[in-house]
């Protein structure tokens, strides 16, 4: 899975490295060709991973890059226009991070805990995540409105300084609730601006999201 997303990835974007602290994942990416960085194996989140190796990149390099992409493991069906988007995105001045979401009306997808919602401002800034579906509907609404539901898509694009700053800051109250660290980059009053996708694809969290995937026909 992982190879699949590097192979999607180096299409449309030139540096592309995976981190990884497992040797058989770096054996796997070199047999593929796949540039590897060795990471520290006590990561507790995938974040601090991607500033260590960003810092690793960086070394001995004369070029400066400006912004850095995390993008998961477990994103097989990676988009281009996404990826395009997120680039657009991180371009501009105001923005110190941001990630991609898409309108969900399936009940199911939004009621699901593994797939995490979130609420925007007139903006396109988060204003919150959750597990649970946001926001919440308090009582029965007239048939001609019905509440609008975001899913996360689980890619991040960062100012390469703001990447440095949040992988410092201690865990607030509401990411350790939620499991969610973009909570604690929000309790900071770092910013997240979230960029519209209409891709079919989506993040491989659980053994039922791999079986999804094997059985929808989106691999091709």
């Amino acid at each position: 899975m992982v190879i699949m997303v590097y192979q999607r990835v180096i299409k449309h974007i030139s540096d592309v490295v995976i981190a990884t602290d497992d040797e058989r994942i770096a054996e796997a990416a070199h047999h593929y060709g796949a540039a590897v960085i060795m990471t520290d194996a006590h990561h507790v989140t995938g974040t601090s991973r991607c500033a260590e190796a960003a810092r690793l990149f960086a070394t001995g390099r004369e070029t400066r890059f400006d912004s850095v992409i995390n993008i998961q493991g477990d994103e097989p069906l990676i988009d281009q226009k996404d990826l395009e988007t997120l680039i657009s995105l991180i371009n501009q001045s105001d923005v110190e991070i941001a990630t991609m979401v898409k309108p969900e009306s399936n009940p199911e997808v939004v009621n699901n805990s593994n797939r995490v919602k979130v609420v925007m401002d007139n903006n396109n800034n988060a204003l919150y995540f959750s597990r649970l579906p946001i926001p919440f509907v308090r009582k029965p609404l007239p048939e001609n409105f019905q509440p609008i539901f975001y899913t996360h898509r689980g890619i991040y694009a960062f100012k390469a300084d703001i990447l440095n700053k949040i992988t410092t800051l201690p865990e607030s109250p509401a990411a350790r609730a939620e499991s969610l660290e973009q909570l604690t980059w929000m309790e900071h009053g770092y910013r997240i601006r979230c960029g519209m996708s209409d891709s079919d694809g989506f993040g491989i969290d659980t053994p039922n999201d791999l079986e999804e995937l094997i059985h929808s026909g989106l691999l091709g």
